[in-house]
């Protein structure tokens, strides 16, 4: 077993627990191999008498046995009372256990000691906040008390994650290099909330053979070690675009996400109108993440959200190409559900926010073509290839002069999401989205299926790099 799936999630207030759980068994419809729950922050049923829990709506099912919980949920109280419920255990106010082969720490005082410190942890959770951590943070959100013998403690058990309950927001430091040389990286998990914007919950796969690392510029420095606030490194940790979490965190993991034929099967059983029963994926697929192909490149995704995800792609004109893929198996943005779009968008709006801290702005592009086959329906991605922001008003012309002298009629639309505005699904087509301009022509049957690849490579001077099959790496070398 080289690494074991987890999910955490932030305290749980009265009336919580069903948003908590229905949420997981989301997560588990479309995310395989998850091991166990941790609640990090309080747990209302450890407040309640055993006749309060019986009467309790969403928790007596559980009691009762007439509802089992779709995963183990442990978590941590200053109390060792434990609940008659299977499938869910009371750690108690402090200590270390190894579950799952995982080496975890816990304590719900701002002072408590561990035994056997000077052994690492691979996660440690905590109810109060380290001294020091706000130094490699970008933002607040952050409680006004921090402890400094917590500060100590962290500091001697190097933990690989440590994860604390935040009072309102989710908040995600950048990764610092520990004492034992393993890179920690700090998570802060608000309540679960059905109505909160704010991220309560986070997966991760952690490996159980991780690899030290080297002090490095684009890594934090230990924030438990510095006597004054650092520069907090401005390039990423990877070369991989470090974004903003949406569902799930893009930071060292990947899904196995069986989910594409699951979701044909969902989208029929509920009637969705998108359902198209001769859009069923047959045979190999690059793009579905569940499918040997995608398993094969999973080195190259960089994030999973609830709906899609992000990844590299193989031979990328620039270092930072990159691509927008939906989890579900769909063949065009005129195809795509309303929830799927929303995810899309939101990368979309992510990657434009980091690059345009590099002075540079994207450039978005989706090419379509009917499939031969019906039932080997083409899986849609949206193409972002960053480009010099002084040079971001020349996109759109060029697009359409490069268009006529190749018959193609660029027309500018109010939104990608305008679907009146599309292309049928009988007729190929081609967006390109930078900045404020969208433009969509109809394509012709001898249309290069690299089309905006070969506008882009010359404007960017990068001719040699014009098809991707003469620029692709090895699996080693994209590793």
């Amino acid at each position: 077993q080289e690494s074991v799936k987890i999910l955490v999630s932030g305290g749980v207030k009265e009336g919580q627990f069903k948003t908590l759980i229905d949420r997981v068994v989301t997560v588990l419809k479309s995310v395989q191999g998850f091991s166990i729950l941790i609640i990090v922050g309080d747990f209302y049923p450890i407040e309640k008498s055993d006749e309060q829990l019986w009467e309790d709506a969403q928790f007596s099912p559980y009691l009762l046995g007439e509802k089992i919980l779709p995963l183990p949920i442990y978590f941590f109280s200053s109390s060792d009372r434990q609940l008659s419920c299977p499938n869910l255990l009371n750690l108690g106010p402090s200590g270390r256990k190894e579950v799952f082969s995982l080496k975890l720490g816990w304590t719900t005082s701002s002072s408590q000691t561990l035994s056997d410190e000077s052994q690492p942890l691979d996660i440690f959770f905590s109810t109060h906040w380290p001294l020091g951590i706000t130094k490699i943070l970008k933002e607040g959100g952050y409680p006004a008390e921090k402890s400094e013998e917590l500060a100590n403690l962290v500091n001697k058990l190097n933990p690989r994650y440590h994860f604390v309950n935040s009072p309102e927001l989710y908040v995600e430091a950048p990764p610092y290099l520990n004492k034992a040389s393993f890179l920690t990286r700090f998570i802060g998990l608000p309540l679960v909330s059905a109505t909160s914007k704010q991220k309560w919950i986070y997966a991760a796969n952690i490996q159980l053979h991780p690899k030290q690392e080297l002090p490095s510029k684009k890594i934090a420095p230990n924030p438990y070690s510095l006597s004054s606030t650092p520069q907090i490194p401005a390039t990423p940790t990877s070369s991989r675009a470090v974004l903003p979490s949406t569902e799930v965190t893009p930071q060292n993991f990947f899904f196995d996400l069986s989910g594409t034929q699951q979701q044909y099967q969902h989208e029929k059983r509920k009637g969705n109108a998108n359902f198209n029963p001769a859009k069923r994926p047959r045979g190999a697929c690059w793009f579905c993440l569940g499918s040997e192909e995608g398993q094969q490149n999973k080195h190259l995704v960089v994030a999973v959200s609830k709906h899609s995800y992000l990844a590299m792609p193989k031979g990328p004109l620039v270092s930072e190409h990159l691509l927008l893929v939906p989890i579900p198996h769909t063949s065009s943005s005129a195809d795509l559900n309303d929830q799927v779009a929303a995810d899309l968008s939101n990368y979309k709006s992510s990657l434009k926010k980091f690059f345009a801290q590099r002075k540079e702005t994207v450039v978005f592009f989706e090419r379509y073509s009917p499939p031969q086959d019906p039932l080997r329906p083409y899986h849609m991605h949206i193409q972002a290839i960053p480009i010099p922001m002084e040079r971001a008003n020349e996109v759109a012309d060029v697009f359409q002069e490069e268009g006529r002298r190749h018959g193609l009629n660029f027309k500018l639309t109010e939104t990608v999401s305008s679907r009146a505005s599309m292309p049928t699904e009988e007729e190929g087509f081609l967006l390109v989205e930078v900045d404020a301009s969208v433009l969509v022509t109809k394509t012709l049957p001898n249309t290069s299926l690299q089309f905006a690849r070969e506008v882009l490579a010359s404007f960017l001077g990068r001719a040699e790099r014009t098809d991707w099959r003469d620029c692709a790496s090895t699996a080693d070398e994209e590793k």
